[in-house]
């Protein structure tokens, strides 16, 4: 029988999405106006890498709690 790990508190993001609504409207404004095409296609990248890294830092301590809970399990039996 596997015992269930205890849930910890929720992975507060270091990662500033309150930035993407601003990004989105400075990037809609130019590409609308008909000018700074590249910058448009520098700040959709921008906006992507920001959205993976929030992605990623509220996966990696998810994935490392699941590997400690699996290991600690392994170790019982």
């Amino acid at each position: 029988m596997t015992r269930k790990c205890q849930r910890k508190s929720p992975v507060k993001s270091n990662v500033p999405t309150d930035m993407l609504p601003e990004i989105d409207e400075f990037v809609r404004r130019y590409h609308l106006s008909g000018r700074g095409d590249a910058l448009f296609l520098c700040f959709r990248i921008v906006r992507q890498i920001m959205r993976i890294l929030y992605i990623m830092e509220k996966l990696i301590p998810l994935m490392t709690r699941m590997i400690e809970c699996l290991e600690k399990n392994q170790n019982e039996k």
